[in-house]
């Protein structure tokens, strides 16, 4: 075997450097490209999401509101039962007033309980997606990786077991 001379050995290494920049940049776009398109999956996620939630709330708000028309006609039919009854005593019909009170009330806040959550949840996916979530960038994960690959372990190579003596 012949021995490299000087200027073989500095071509070879000349090509290794080359080689090796060419495959840092390669890693640093692959990275970049990563993030991006983790960002664009990440916007596309939350249209989705906030799509869905419209969608769940022009379902509840029609549901509540066929919901309310049922129960204004029940409460105009039990007035009218209530008022033309003789059998009822007037505590009893006071008291047959504060319930149908009460059910209206109770259906008024738990609507707006319920927008008010839309509210937020809308509120909130309006925030995410003005505001980025924090990444670490592409140049420096790709220096990351680059150390992870070239670093040495430390670790003793496994020992050979020795052959079972007969």
């Amino acid at each position: 075997m012949k021995k490299k001379s000087g200027s073989g050995r500095k071509m070879a290494r000349a090509a290794q450097d080359a080689v090796a920049k060419s495959a840092d940049k390669l890693r640093e776009q692959l990275a970049q490209r990563a993030d991006d398109a983790r960002e664009q999956a990440r916007r596309s996620a939350l249209k989705t999401v906030e799509g869905m939630m419209q969608l769940q709330q022009k379902t509840f708000d029609g549901a509540f509101k066929l919901l309310s028309q049922v129960q204004n006609h029940t409460e105009k039919t039990v007035k009218d039962f209530v008022s033309d009854s003789q059998w009822l005593p007037k505590e009893g019909k006071a008291v047959v007033d504060e319930w149908l009170k009460t059910i209206h009330s109770g259906r008024v806040r738990f609507q707006q309980t319920v927008d008010k959550s839309f509210d937020l949840v809308m509120a909130y996916l309006k925030r995410v997606q003005e505001k980025p979530e924090p990444a670490e960038p592409a140049a420096a994960k790709a220096k990351s990786a680059k150390k992870k690959t070239t670093k040495k372990t430390g670790k003793k190579p496994p020992a050979r077991k020795k052959p079972a003596a007969g």
